[in-house]
């Protein structure tokens, strides 16, 4: 079942697309294209509308939630308690050990997260080069790293108060969408991934093998061209793999964004690469053959398999504390959540990608509320428009047209990105 049903009208999308196998129109690539019946046009747009106003809505719930006159902390208060501190130090450490400080030094306090960075001026200070320089400094990358990881732990409360300061407005604005240190990709891996899934789940003929034998018989039936039946399969789809691609690519192991779709899908960094090569195979090629090519034999431990080890090497009389140095020395670390790797639809998967959507959904409403904070925001409708289309749509024939930004008669003002064209359906 897609997330939200009752309030989004996933159904009424995921109508306007169909699955063809090998499409012979567009360079034989495997994806759902749309079926360009009536009101195709409208309906997409109609979608587009309700995910903005839901958004909205959502997100005003939410901000509810926290004081409404959160003040700026002065600069020797701290901006992350404890508690939060304790909640988010793994992903702290994991994004330092990719990318340490200091590449020549084993000393470990490198790795965890400085005093400094728990207080206001070095959070203004590592900003501002975002408004003088694409590149920044490391410190820079490391307030945007710990900015995701806060968002990724739900940790608004810091970031509010961040952002009731007139020049943090100014550089979390600036940092969305600019330079090397852009926290949009937060966004857009978690709208990328969440409209994919959602509407692939409702084509049970793709994941749910009694519904794809009656379907691959109607087709055969109807006299209709019938895939092999293990490619008759969503995850052959163009928007699945790129969605596989692009949720998961991580050059150098310290793209917070990516993490927690890295452990839902059971990837690790560096087995997937979004480049152009990588993506006009997608569509293209067996998932399997996706990834790097140093990773095809690779085993992505699940979170249950460090216990299943540590009860059979028990059973051998081997003590738990030497168990535990094996598999540290092993790297044996977990790095998926699905039971069932490479499948998100298989049955026993079902609990996990619940919460996974829910927290595609959470981070799109946190992100929202942070932009807003800031006194900006984004125009959700043009964005989940452009996503949709990146997903399933088709330059030909056209179903689709670009608003020139010079022919554009909405609201700008104070928008995210708003010099820019917008698309709408046709």
């Amino acid at each position: 079942m897609a997330h939200l049903t009752q309030r989004l009208p996933w159904e009424m999308l995921a109508d306007h697309f169909k699955f063809v196998h090998t499409n012979h129109r567009y360079q034989n690539r495997t994806n759902l294209y749309p079926r360009f019946k009536p009101d195709q046009g409208k309906h997409l747009n109609h979608f587009s509308k309700v995910f903005a106003r839901l958004i909205d809505e959502f997100s005003s719930q939410e901000r509810a939630k926290y004081p409404a006159d959160l003040t700026v902390p002065s600069d020797n208060e701290p901006l992350l308690n404890i508690a939060t501190k304790k909640r988010i130090w793994k992903t702290v450490e994991r994004y330092k050990t990719a990318v340490p400080l200091h590449l020549n030094s084993s000393n470990a306090d490198h790795y965890v997260l400085r005093s400094e960075e728990c207080f206001l001026p070095h959070w203004l200070s590592s900003l501002n080069t975002i408004t003088t320089s694409v590149w920044g400094t490391k410190d820079t990358e490391y307030i945007m790293h710990l900015l995701k990881t806060l968002i990724i732990y739900g940790e608004m409360e810091p970031l509010l108060r961040l952002a009731s300061h007139t020049d943090a407005q100014r550089y979390i604005d600036a940092s969305f969408l600019v330079g090397d240190h852009s926290w949009s990709n937060i966004q857009n891996h978690a709208l990328m991934s969440y409209l994919c899934l959602n509407v692939l789940i409702l084509k049970p003929e793709l994941h749910d093998d009694t519904s794809r034998v009656q379907r691959l018989e109607q087709m055969k039936s109807n006299g209709e061209t019938t895939p092999p039946k293990d490619e008759f399969d969503y995850r052959f789809t163009y928007a699945y793999q790129i969605t596989l691609l692009g949720c998961n690519h991580d050059d150098d192991g310290s793209d917070v964004a990516s993490y927690p779709h890295q452990q839902f899908f059971g990837a690790l960094p560096h087995m997937y690469k979004y480049s152009m090569w990588s993506v006009n195979n997608c569509g293209l090629k067996n998932p399997k053959d996706l990834c790097q090519e140093t990773y095809k034999d690779v085993y992505v431990p699940h979170l249950m398999d460090a216990a299943v080890v540590i009860d059979a090497l028990g059973k051998k009389g081997l003590p738990t504390e030497l168990t535990l140095q094996i598999l540290k020395l092993a790297d044996y670390t977990a790095g998926r959540k699905l039971p069932v790797p490479n499948d998100p639809f298989h049955p026993a998967n079902r609990k996990e990608l619940r919460h996974y959507l829910q927290y595609c959904w959470n981070t799109l409403i946190r992100t929202n509320i942070l932009l807003k904070a800031a006194g900006t925001w984004i125009d959700w409708e043009y964005v989940v428009n452009d996503m949709i289309f990146m997903l399933f749509g088709v330059d030909y024939p056209r179903m689709s047209r670009l608003i020139l930004e010079s022919d554009y008669q909405g609201r700008k003002e104070y928008e995210v990105g708003a010099p820019r064209n917008r698309r709408t359906f046709i």
